[in-house]
C-alpha cells in the first residue's frame, strides 16, 4: 500500500465542474451509474485518466459490462476489488444522436 496518497473528495457533480486541473490526478473514482459516468468523462476532454466506479446508479450498464469482461458477477464489493487491484480495461466510447 502506498502511504501518504493526495485525494480530494467532491460531493457532487457541480462542484465537480469546478474543477480545472484534472491531468494532475492519478485517477478518478465514481461512485454513480452511468449517467454520472457520461457527465464526468464529457468534463475531463479526452484525458488519458483511468477511472474506477463504485456502481451507485439505477442501470449500472457500463460497471456490469466491465465486471462481466473480468469474469466476476455484478456487486459494489468486486467494482471496488477491482480498483484495489488497479484493473485497467480500455473502452471506446461514442455519442449516438437522434
Amino acid at each position: 500500500l502506498r502511504e501518504n496518497i493526495n485525494y480530494e473528495i467532491v460531493s457532487s457533480l457541480h462542484n465537480f465542474y469546478k474543477i480545472n486541473n484534472y491531468d494532475t490526478f492519478d485517477a478518478i473514482i465514481i461512485v454513480g451509474g452511468d449517467g454520472t459516468i457520461m457527465k464526468i468523462i464529457q468534463k475531463m476532454n479526452n484525458l488519458s485518466i483511468p477511472i474506477g466506479v463504485i456502481p451507485a446508479g439505477s442501470g449500472n450498464g457500463l460497471i456490469k459490462s466491465l465486471l462481466y469482461l473480468n469474469d466476476y458477477p455484478f456487486s459494489v464489493s468486486n467494482a471496488a476489488t477491482l480498483i484495489a487491484r488497479k484493473c485497467v480495461k480500455k473502452v471506446d466510447l461514442m455519442s449516438v444522436f437522434q
